[in-house]
């Protein structure tokens, strides 16, 4: 199954507006002003790309994109990068996948194209099947199994192991300059078998 590409959105600029005493002349602040005086936000995944992958950033957007996920099974797809966390979802009860996806802010619904012969109801899982502050935990574990010295987690897929078994599995991706790999666990966060790194 492949999805289309993730939206992007542009980031709308705040203004101040300066309030002076009465019979004053308006004063127009100056850019370093209008900056000072912005009330610091959480930044977009993409500004602290070397964050997105880590466990509090995860529980942050699974949390985020909760509302999205009707209760039983309903997702067909959780995969994080270092940019966005994106959730596939199907809409009600038709053929149809919607792909919310979370970067700091919550964007979507972006329709998702599907290929493959299976039936779609099949494929998909609860949401809260998933332990994903297990899932989270187990990040410095996937680096350590592929290169503990320069290793990065590169990617998180959460689906159904079709065609081999029913089960939900996830797999996380790591890359280092010397070696790629992955760590795959159950939906409880317990880990797998590791497939050789591959050089």
């Amino acid at each position: 199954m492949r999805g289309l590409p993730w939206s992007r959105l542009g980031v709308a600029a705040l203004g101040v507006a300066a309030v002076g005493c009465p019979g004053e002349k308006e004063r127009v602040p100056s850019p370093a002003e209008l900056v000072a005086g912005q009330v610091e936000t959480p930044a977009p995944f993409g500004a602290r790309a070397e964050r997105a992958l880590e466990p509090a950033s995860l529980g942050e957007a699974i949390r985020a994109l909760r509302a999205y996920a009707p209760r039983g099974p309903s997702v067909l797809e959780v995969r994080a990068d270092a940019a966005r966390v994106a959730l596939q979802v199907r809409v009600g009860e038709s053929a149809t996948v919607a792909e919310y996806s979370y970067d700091g802010r919550v964007l979507g619904p972006v329709p998702i194209h599907l290929d493959g012969e299976g039936e779609l109801g099949a494929n998909l899982f609860d949401l809260d099947t998933v332990d994903w502050d297990a899932l989270g935990k187990l990040f410095p574990r996937a680096r350590d199994a592929v290169d503990p010295l320069d290793g990065r987690v590169t990617g998180l897929v959460v689906r159904r192991h079709l065609p081999f078994s029913a089960d939900v599995r996830a797999r996380l991706y790591v890359a280092s300059p010397r070696m790629s790999g992955h760590l795959d666990a159950d939906a409880r966060g317990t880990e797998l078998s590791t497939p050789p790194a591959a050089p």
